[in-house]
């Protein structure tokens, strides 16, 4: 949310697209692009991006400021229904890069998560973990992962919980992320994994912000 925001480091910050009835990045001007009818409607704060689930992207390109190994990554979502085929993007990079997403049926259990719509974060194409808990309702959620070294935190409405896989802990997760493809809003780059819903205030950290910044 745009108070929070305001009120951290605005260094540590690299990315903020608000979805005011623009793609703008008003923070380091990575600014998107809408592909494939991404609209604009009243929503969290402001106006948000709404996706429809099929096609819809924002290609933000690969500007070398979000090739991060450590972040956090934060948004307002709200879906607009609870079927979900594979995966729904939030942000990120496609193959090989870092990508946080909602986890759909044939990644339970098989890939690292347990439960359908478990909030994740992948090395897109190799492994993921997962949170310990999902959304499960059409209802609007400020959703976070964290990434500090080897430790991945994930938050749903400023609940902290640590990384899984498959249900069981996992202590370290550092992939190496590569940047080789596109950073996109609400889908994955090269391949389809669209989001359903509204998204609202997306932003990227250079660093883990503490549970209180989230909060």
């Amino acid at each position: 949310a745009p108070s929070s925001a305001m009120a951290l480091d605005g260094s540590n910050m690299i990315s903020w697209w608000p979805g005011d009835g623009n793609a703008n990045d008003i923070q380091d001007g990575n600014t998107g692009t809408l592909q494939n009818g991404v609209t604009y409607i009243a929503g969290k704060v402001g106006q948000v991006f709404k996706f429809d689930g099929v096609d819809d992207a924002v290609l933000i390109g690969n500007p070398t400021n979000l090739h991060l190994q450590d972040f956090t990554i934060d948004a307002w979502i709200k879906l607009d229904t609870l079927t979900i085929d594979y995966a729904e993007r939030i942000a990120g990079y496609s193959i090989g890069g870092y990508g946080f997403f909602l986890a759909g049926p044939p990644l339970v259990n098989s890939n690292g998560a347990s439960a359908v719509r478990q909030l994740s974060l992948d090395k897109a194409g190799f492994d993921m973990v997962a949170a310990p808990f999902a959304l499960n309702d059409l209802g609007w959620h400020h959703v976070a992962v964290t990434k500090s070294g080897g430790t991945v935190t994930f938050y749903l409405d400023g609940v902290s919980g640590a990384a899984q896989r498959g249900g069981s802990p996992i202590d370290y997760y550092n992939p190496g992320f590569v940047f080789n493809t596109q950073f996109m809003l609400g889908n994955l780059d090269g391949q389809s994994q669209p989001l359903h819903g509204l998204l609202d205030e997306v932003e990227v950290f250079n660093r883990a912000l503490t549970t209180a910044e989230i909060q």
